[in-house]
């Protein structure tokens, strides 16, 4: 909870938008800045992401696994949403989340 109000902190979005988004996995277009940039946030400080926009698996797979996912759903995640954000490397942080985690 805490990396979460740092990064809301640091990029302020609404409680409307974040449980939007964290709860009902939907997201309100257009989607704003602050939105991309409190997902890069999130990634980054939960070291799932380095300070260059890359994922990193290792640590990704740490964190995913201490969760209550299959380990399929793991493998999932890991292997093709981080792909997909190799196409659009600019902002991977929105579009993974926005392509893998609301339609998983």
């Amino acid at each position: 909870m805490s990396i979460i109000l740092r990064c809301n902190a640091t990029s302020q979005i609404s409680k409307r938008t974040l449980n939007l988004a964290l709860i009902e996995k939907s997201i309100e277009e257009p989607v704003s800045n602050n939105f991309k940039c409190f997902l890069h946030c999130l990634y980054y400080n939960y070291e799932w992401m380095d300070s260059s926009g890359d994922f990193r698996y290792d640590a990704m797979k740490e964190g995913l696994t201490e969760s209550t996912l299959a380990d399929r759903a793991i493998d999932y995640l890991i292997t093709t949403c981080t792909k997909l954000s190799e196409y659009i490397h600019n902002r991977p942080s929105f579009h993974t989340f926005q392509f893998c985690y609301l339609n998983f």
